[in-house]
């Protein structure tokens, strides 16, 4: 075990997926959880469980945790890739899988949510309007994940700056590893959309800069779930709009029966597939489970891309979390006797 550390630690030049490997294999060994390496952050409410610093694997984490192993090693996690991933039972009120939990990562269009939460924080407290226009604005930031209303929003509400200072001064007992600092950039496409609407949308520099942790995420839609945040049922009824587009993500899961209810938002460019989301599982007795997943595959921004690399890429991101969303229902459905 010492060499084997003492190896890695000298070999300054790998992959960060290297390490994710080796820190899950250690896990494994030691009996740990991949959440075992993370920061402890004891700021968190107490509708919200702190992460305990001594916790060890289950049965649910292990079997991830062998799942994405093997998935790194037969290639279909690339060698410049990591996961991070998060699931809550908001029944028993216990985490039953966090892997990387409390690392920052890239948001892509999962941090639409946040945006709207400080837009609604503004509304509660009298500073902004919440009308049939703006609500449109946000149904279609959620369900069509469009970056013109995105920014519109985030403009409204005083912009990337003042969004992170809300989130940190009102809400940092969620929002441990998030950082909202840009606009979403806007293609030519959006920039035309946004004049003929009339609206004068601000552009982002970068796609990259915005960042959050996969416990962020549970955090967030625990306290969702719990209605503790301002106009809670608004922001679950804009998850559970119906997408656009399939999801092919957490309901990419075959077991997952027809007609579940899952309140989403996923992300996507060409270095990061990821969703977070509840999913309202319905047992056999008619009584509901739900539970709390947030999956993040990210890949190093560095790495010269294709269009077409790209694309295969996204698309294997995507089977990556359906896979994990498939495990987790599975042992959801062992748990509590789900259809």
């Amino acid at each position: 075990m010492t060499g084997l550390v003492s190896t890695a630690r000298n070999n300054v030049g790998c992959s960060r997926r290297y390490f994710l490997g080796l820190s899950l294999a250690l896990g494994a060994e030691l009996g740990f959880g991949a959440s075992a390496f993370a920061r402890n952050d004891n700021t968190e409410k107490p509708e919200i469980r702190p992460s305990n610093p001594n916790h060890k694997s289950n049965n649910l984490e292990q079997t991830l945790q062998n799942h994405i192993l093997g998935l790194s090693t037969s290639g279909k996690i690339g060698l410049d890739e990591r996961v991070a991933v998060s699931v809550y039972d908001l029944k028993s009120q216990k985490t039953l899988a966090a892997i990387n939990e409390e690392i920052p990562m890239q948001t892509g269009s999962m941090s639409k949510p946040d945006i709207i939460l400080v837009y609604f924080y503004k509304v509660e407290r009298g500073d902004l309007s919440y009308d049939d226009s703006i609500r449109r604005h946000m149904e279609i930031m959620i369900a069509e994940s469009k970056n013109v209303p995105t920014n519109w929003i985030m403009y409204l509400a005083g912009g990337p700056n003042e969004v992170q200072r809300i989130l940190k001064e009102k809400f940092g007992y969620i929002f441990h590893q998030t950082e909202i600092n840009d606009y979403i950039p806007l293609d030519p496409k959006e920039r035309k959309e946004a004049k003929a609407k009339g609206l004068d949308v601000p552009d982002g520099k970068s796609f990259y800069s915005n960042l959050a942790s996969a416990g962020d995420y549970k955090r967030f839609l625990q306290m969702i779930w719990q209605s503790k945040l301002p106009y809670s049922s608004e922001l679950l009824k804009m998850m559970q709009f119906p997408k656009k587009r399939k999801n092919k993500r957490i309901l990419g899961a075959e077991n997952i029966p027809n007609g579940t209810k899952v309140y989403n938002k996923t992300g996507t460019h060409a270095f990061l597939n990821g969703d977070m989301g509840i999913v309202e599982a319905l047992g056999q007795d008619g009584n509901t489970y739900p539970y709390v997943i947030a999956v993040i595959v990210e890949k190093e921004i560095n790495i010269p891309n294709s269009e077409l690399t790209q694309k295969r890429g996204e698309l294997q991101r995507s089977h990556v979390i359906a896979g994990i969303s498939r495990i987790v229902y599975g042992h959801m459905k062992m748990l509590y006797g789900l259809k």
